[in-house]
């Protein structure tokens, strides 16, 4: 599994890389990428904060974004939102597919992610960035997780 892991990710010369563009904005992620809701209070608040201060010696500056690694209801909450406010990130980012609201100025802890995975190809991905696929996912209805 470790050997995997390497395989697929990328190293920390190719994030302090990607982080010296101007266009990219690197976020942190949890130490173990476990489901938060699931963990124990101090152990939840472990694996975030732990995974923004590693990421900020790494860059030597601070990390301002953070991203759920499983992001659904069932997998981060009010909790797990208000952990990542202490954390003093200025946006957390779950993996709810929705599109992004005036009321979501309030919520800056919880927004929804579009999971590129979700999309084969190119013409599909630009409709999902036009906000066609989260409107018709959520019934053209608007969602802010609070």
């Amino acid at each position: 599994p470790v050997q995997k892991v390497s395989e697929v990710s990328l190293s920390w010369d190719q994030i302090k890389q990607l982080e010296a563009d101007p266009l990219v904005t690197i976020g942190a992620h949890t130490v173990n990428h476990l489901l938060l809701k699931e963990l124990p209070l101090d152990t939840a608040r472990q694996e975030i904060f732990t995974g923004r201060d590693r990421l900020g010696e790494k860059l030597r500056k601070p990390v301002l974004h953070f991203a759920f690694p499983y992001g659904g209801s069932n997998a981060a909450g009010t909790r797990e939102f208000n952990l990542v406010k202490g954390a003093a990130f200025k946006t957390g980012v779950t993996t709810r597919l929705a599109n992004i609201f005036t009321q979501h100025k309030d919520h800056l802890e919880c927004l929804p992610r579009l999971d590129m995975g979700l999309f084969p190809n190119f013409a599909s991905l630009k409709t999902a960035l036009d906000g066609w696929v989260p409107a018709r996912m959520n019934h053209l209805k608007k969602v802010v997780t609070e």
